[in-house]
Parts: C-alpha cells; structure tokens; sequence
C-alpha cells in the first residue's frame, strides 16, 4: 500500500483508516491521495496559494458513542499542508465506550505541516480520546494545535463530561522529541486544582517542531507577557525541549474566545509567503 512508504507495516490491522497526502505539483502544495472513511469527512477547498489547505469534520456535526476516527497525514519532501476543521468537534454524551482521534503523521524534509482544528467541546456524559504520532524529518517543520472547551459554556454546562484523554507523541527521525500525556475525570479530581485546569474551563496546547518556529514562539512570548497585564484570567506560558528542536505553549482561559490572541498571532504569522501563504481565518470567517 502507498502508505508502507511512511509507516510501519501493521500486518492485519482491520480499522479503517482515512488517508491524506500532500506533494509539490508544478512548484505548488496539493493532494495526491485522499480517501475519507465514516465518521471522517475530508474537504479540499480550492486555494490560491502555494500551500494546500484541508478541512475535516464529521458526518452529523459531532461525535457519538462507538465513533472512532483514523487518520494519516503525509507531507511530502518541500510541501506545505494546513489541517483545520469547519468549526467546533461536539462530543455528545457516550458515557459507555466512548469515542476517539487517532492521528498518525509524517513530515519530510524542508515540509511544513500544520494541524490547527477548532476545539473539542466536551458535553455531559461524554468520553473522548485523541491521540497522535507524528515522525518529522530533520529539516521538517510541524506545528500541531489541541484544544478541548469543558462542556457548553454558553448554557453553563463545565466538567460534566466523564473522562477526556490527551496523548501526543513527536518524533524525529524515529527520535522522541516530545511525549506529552493528559488524563482527566472530574468526578475524580478537582478541576480547581491548579495541577490540572485551575477552575478554567478552555485548555490551549500548541506544539513546536523545527527551527522555522523560532520567530513566532519570539511573537507569542511578548504577546503573553502583554496578555498577563491585561488579563488575569487567562494563563500561558511557553516550554522548550531539552536540546531546543522545539517547544510547547500551554494556556489556560475561562471560555475559547479568551485565546482569540493566541490563534490570531499564529495565523498572521503564517499567512507569510514562506510559510502557508494565506490566513486560514481570514478565508473561514
């Protein structure tokens, strides 16, 4: 299978796996293999840029007990892909089995991948579970974005939900670089806690891989150096790995909007030629 070239062979794996690939075609980013399997449903709107740009959602607007989604990302040598979504993941109540994400990603040299969706909204009763693996080249850039909202904030649902599992793993060239585990039942645990989401109730990760973020990560230190003058809600602070391949930003806020800064500051700066070349928001709102 095409994918062998990327990932390890799993022999009889029967999940089904949805599947997309990104190379250079005549100088620009696009597809070139796609293939969506139920839940998951893949959107390739028509650019005028030279990277590609991608959108996933889910058939029904959200996710119910059983729903399990599998996806790969490939990005070939010098390609650049932007990942996101057409709005927020609504994670019904499925208080039984539960529903999962499961990502598997491959950046190749001189690539730039970014995996920016909307957040997961939690609801009462609710399981959920992502998971991600990616392999980066050495000259390979990644940025990956995780948000998860505590419950339908707006109708003053919080931490209703039953159990919410978080687990990233970044390698380079089959070298961990990041290992970044998250498990949370509030029925077990205070979320007041300052260990876990301190009485907020949107959680921001962001993660870094490669020396091409060095830049931004400079941008977003003096945007929360900026930010915790203004805002005492809201917490952020920036990470960096042990040999400095990359970094990891975390941020605390009472509801999504709170971290609008976070994301525009991010997208501005990829919406540079060298880098996506278009504002993903700008095209989406």
């Amino acid at each position: 299978m095409l994918e062998s070239r990327f990932f390890p062979d799993r022999g009889s794996d029967e999940k089904t796996w949805s599947y997309l690939e990104v190379g250079l075609v005549r100088g620009a980013s696009q597809l070139v293999e796609c293939r969506s399997a139920t839940p998951l449903r893949i959107i390739n709107p028509k650019m005028h840029a030279p990277s590609c740009h991608v959108l996933v959602t889910n058939y029904g607007g959200g996710m119910v007990e059983g729903d399990c989604v599998y996806l790969k990302v490939v990005c070939q040598d010098g390609a650049s892909l932007h990942v996101g979504s057409v709005g927020n993941l609504q994670v019904y109540g499925n208080g039984v089995k539960g529903c999962s994400h499961n990502l598997e990603g491959f950046v190749g040299n001189r690539a730039l991948c970014v995996i920016h969706a909307d957040p997961v909204v939690l609801h009462s009763g609710s399981i959920f579970r992502q998971k991600q693996i990616w392999n980066v080249r050495p000259c390979g850039s990644l940025l990956i974005a995780e948000w998860v909202v505590a419950g339908r904030l707006e109708i003053g649902e919080r931490f209703d939900f039953v159990k919410y599992v978080s687990d990233v793993t970044v390698l380079i060239d089959d070298r961990p670089l990041i290992v970044d585990r998250f498990e949370f039942q509030p029925q077990l645990f205070d979320y007041h806690d300052p260990a876990f989401f301190g009485g907020l109730a949107c959680l921001l990760n962001i993660y870094f891989v490669g020396s091409e973020w060095i830049a931004l990560e400079n941008l977003l230190s003096e945007a929360i150096d900026h930010r915790q003058k203004v805002d005492s809600e809201t917490l952020a602070a920036i990470c960096e790995t042990r040999d400095h391949d990359g970094c990891i930003l975390r941020a605390l806020s009472p509801n999504r909007r709170s971290l609008d800064w976070v994301t525009d500051t991010i997208y501005e700066f990829l919406s540079q030629e060298k880098y996506l070349g278009f504002n993903p928001l700008e095209r989406k709102y």
